[in-house]
């Protein structure tokens, strides 16, 4: 079963090149795309967001009420670390189920 697909930039007719080892890596010449239809932020954690009260993640993440709203809107993207505990907040609550 196809699990998915990652999207590759045109650099990727290089990797004959890395193979050749006329360029060291194939991370110099390629560049992956995720596919937005499977991030799992988008499709299930930003949306479980949406619907908790404001004051619940905040309570629970203390992120300030501004960014956890700007975030919700995607007005701005969260850092790595608010991302972090935006999906650890979502997964104690069982966003899937």
């Amino acid at each position: 079963m196809i699990d998915g697909f990652d999207y590759i930039g045109k650099e990727s007719n290089k990797l004959e090149e890395v193979e050749e080892g006329a360029v060291p890596s194939e991370i110099d010449v390629c560049t992956k795309f995720g596919d937005p239809q499977r991030d799992e932020w988008k499709t299930k954690i930003l949306p479980f967001l949406r619907q908790e009260p404001v004051q619940v993640i905040i309570d629970a993440t203390g992120i300030s009420r501004r960014t956890v709203q700007r975030i919700r809107n995607e007005q701005t993207k969260p850092t790595a670390e608010h991302r972090r505990l935006l999906a650890s907040f979502a997964k104690n609550r069982n966003f899937g189920h």
